[in-house]
């Protein structure tokens, strides 16, 4: 084994933010801080998961069909595009997060009482322009930030008796431009 290998061995399930600005921080530490902070203000959390999650980042491949090509070669493979997804489980069934999890979905609070109610079409608001999943490293933190991450999966919650009730998500990115995937990672020592 390199001496080196396990400071890149990720650690825990991480968490998932809503309101984090990668951009801001250049290490670790001023990452982790902006976690806390984001913790502790409940600023963009997207609630308590789980079974951890799961990034998926998946070229949509073309080969080329023509006559004497008989293999898949350089030149006559095109990427058609990406998907990008993140899933989870949610257990914290809280408005803010139902209503990210259901697109379109607007809040209405009264008092002590919060209505979720839902619009038949997609506006710009239904999209989560960054969707951040922060996981701890030996070597310092990972990120993995989706843009404009809209939930494909819908609301789905499952609930047991002696057990906690349980929502599957699915988010899926979406692109600002035809010239960038949607997905960034970045790793803080």
């Amino acid at each position: 084994m390199r001496p080196t290998a396990l400071r890149h061995v990720q650690l825990g399930a991480g968490v998932f933010l809503t309101a984090l600005d990668l951009d801001s921080a250049e290490n670790a530490q001023q990452l982790r801080e902006q976690v806390a902070e984001a913790l502790r203000q409940d600023r963009g959390v997207l609630g308590l998961t789980k079974g951890g999650g799961a990034l998926k980042c998946r070229p949509i491949v073309r080969h080329t069909q023509a006559d004497g090509l008989r293999l898949p070669t350089p030149g006559a493979t095109f990427v058609d595009g990406w998907q990008v997804t993140l899933t989870g489980t949610l257990v914290e069934l809280r408005p803010q997060t139902l209503a990210l999890t259901l697109p379109g979905a607007w809040l209405k609070t009264e008092g002590q009482k919060t209505t979720l109610r839902l619009l038949p079409d997609l506006n710009r608001d239904a999209f989560v322009p960054r969707l951040t999943w922060v996981g701890d490293t030996l070597s310092g933190l990972m990120a993995f930030e989706l843009r404009n991450a809209l939930c494909t999966s819908g609301l789905s919650i499952t609930f047991t008796d002696r057990k906690e009730a349980v929502l599957p998500f699915t988010f899926e990115a979406h692109a600002d431009t035809q010239e960038e995937v949607p997905l960034r990672l970045v790793f803080l020592e």
